[in-house]
């Protein structure tokens, strides 16, 4: 009786298991393919292509099996409830990032140590900012505080990362005598304590809020209106800005995104800081060739009533090129910004004051050399907005590719 039982359990078992199988083909032959994790922010693998070669070399079988993993039936379920598990089981970090008991994210630091390939993009900045000063072209550079490099969420007992020390090094390399620079995590440092520094920055995202840029801004022009020839005062203090904020919103962090959204969001500040004068919606936009109004380049998200809302939706969308005429400015006077994603909430408060700006993002335009685009343009004035986490890297392409 015994010995039947057991064999019928197995035959239950091997039933169950070409079950699952079946099913599983089924799904993923009736069903149309995810091309894109909005979560992951990456493309995810398709149905390779069934040939001999493929099969021969084995290929077929690597890509399937990137496939079956991408389209798994039910996956990103599957995943937050392993994420869940993780989280119920007090592991110190899950996806290789951190989450405090009062919901800041924060990821595993880094303990790698600065390298040739810092010096590789530092020698090209101090190059091509001397190339740019022999053709009469100011040349700034402002260092923004990434959070990891500016909030201690880590616990005392987690060892510190090593992106201050790879900022030292940065800045011993860089020629700050000939590129008047300011650095703002520095003076984020000596001014706050640390429950100041959080207000100033989104626990779920890796980027600062509105608090925290609005004074970057105020650094960033303080450097440019000591320095400048090109530099025009416009809406300078705070009382000339009005402080917009959006409780009715739902704000989705790139970190909590990696997190499959497990982590409670309540609490961040999503808010604008907008010049009473509405000189933002004077601007002659051009954002990739086409002409935009500001309000269909910067907070889309808000303005257009969406919820939730990201990053980029709150403020404004990485791209390779705007332009923004500002008709308040008379005296001509263009600006080009070399940015990443943190200058993206005060590109438009850094135009006020020249008369042509143009925002560029080296790395959305890797089809083309940096020095190669600015020959048939008449710049005034180049300014770096670089957080103190990219000193390597794409973004420091001026004049040929970056080598390995």
């Amino acid at each position: 009786m015994i010995q039947r039982l057991e064999k019928a359990r197995k035959w239950m078992l091997i039933i169950l298991f070409f079950a699952f199988i079946f099913t599983v083909f089924f799904y993923l032959t009736v069903s149309a393919d995810i091309e894109v994790s909005d979560v992951e922010k990456r493309e995810l693998a398709q149905n390779p292509d069934l040939s001999i070669e493929n099969v021969s070399n084995g290929e077929y079988m690597d890509d399937f099996e990137s496939y079956f993993l991408d389209q798994f039936p039910g996956r990103n379920i599957w995943l937050k409830s392993y994420l869940q598990y993780q989280q119920m089981t007090n592991k110190t970090y899950i996806f290789d990032y951190y989450v405090s008991d009062s919901n800041w994210i924060i990821p595993k630091p880094s303990y790698s140590k600065p390298s040739t390939h810092i010096d590789k993009a530092v020698d090209n900045l101090n190059q091509f900012a001397t190339t740019m000063k022999d053709e009469g072209k100011e040349v700034y550079f402002a260092s923004l505080p990434h959070k990891v490099n500016t909030i201690d969420i880590l616990p005392s007992y987690i060892e510190e990362g090593t992106g201050i020390e790879k900022k030292d090094y940065f800045f011993s390399k860089f020629n700050q005598k000939s590129i008047p620079t300011v650095d703002v995590g520095k003076e984020f440092k000596e001014e706050y304590t640390d429950d100041e520094l959080k207000e100033r920055y989104f626990k779920t995202d890796h980027h600062w809020n509105m608090f925290g840029a609005f004074e970057g801004y105020q650094k960033v022009a303080d450097l440019l209106s000591e320095n400048s020839t090109y530099y025009t005062n416009m809406n300078e203090d705070e009382s000339d800005y009005e402080l917009k904020c959006y409780n009715d919103k739902q704000f989705i962090g790139s970190y909590n995104n990696q997190l499959y959204l497990t982590v409670d969001t309540t609490g961040e500040k999503i808010c604008h800081m907008l010049p009473k004068d509405n000189l933002f919606d004077s601007y002659q936009i051009t954002w990739n060739g086409k002409e935009r109004t500001f309000k269909q380049v910067y907070g889309t998200d808000i303005f257009r009533d969406n919820n939730p809302i990201d990053f980029g939706g709150l403020y404004m969308n990485n791209t390779a090129e705007i332009t923004i005429e500002n008709p308040a400015v008379q005296e001509e006077s263009r600006l080009l910004i070399l940015k990443d994603s943190y200058a993206n909430p005060i590109a438009f408060h850094i135009a006020q004051h020249f008369s042509n700006t143009t925002v560029y993002d080296i790395r959305y335009n890797d089809d083309q050399i940096l020095t190669e685009y600015m020959a048939d343009k008449d710049f005034d004035v180049v300014l770096f907005l670089y957080n103190d986490a990219m000193l390597q890297g794409e973004s420091f392409r001026f004049s040929t590719p970056m080598e390995d």
